[in-house]
């Protein structure tokens, strides 16, 4: 093979529509179980808010020894099908477009206006 020809192989492997378009689709959180870190997940139907079908037993992300998934019903976030397979989706992660408005006052309270290290708690 000439390069020519292997520079059109590759491209035609890259430029695939496999490649090209997500392997995911968006979704809420129906319903969450913290004994299996698992969560019951509405998808939608591709570029609608339409859902399309519910989802049962998706596993969440998780960083070992750190809680950092307790994810509520109504959350958004998004699933990835493992080799493009709907029999096997998982969340890859949550998200909130309306941060400043649901979650920022629960992330950022503050009972002192001064930090503990300076009060030597």
């Amino acid at each position: 093979m000439d390069k020519k020809s292997i520079e059109e192989c590759v491209k035609s492997k890259v430029y695939s529509d496999r490649v090209q378009h997500p392997s995911g689709v968006l979704g809420v959180v129906a319903s969450y179980d913290r004994y299996t870190n698992t969560a019951t997940v509405m998808v939608s139907a591709a570029d609608s808010d339409v859902v399309e079908e519910i989802m049962h037993k998706v596993p969440c992300p998780v960083l070992l020894g750190v809680q950092s998934v307790a994810p509520e019903p109504g959350r958004p976030c998004y699933v990835a099908f493992k080799g493009g397979n709907r029999n096997q989706a998982l969340i890859t992660h949550f998200y909130n477009h309306m941060y400043d408005e649901i979650d920022y006052s629960r992330q950022n309270k503050a009972d002192v206006s001064l930090p503990s290290y300076l009060l030597n708690i």
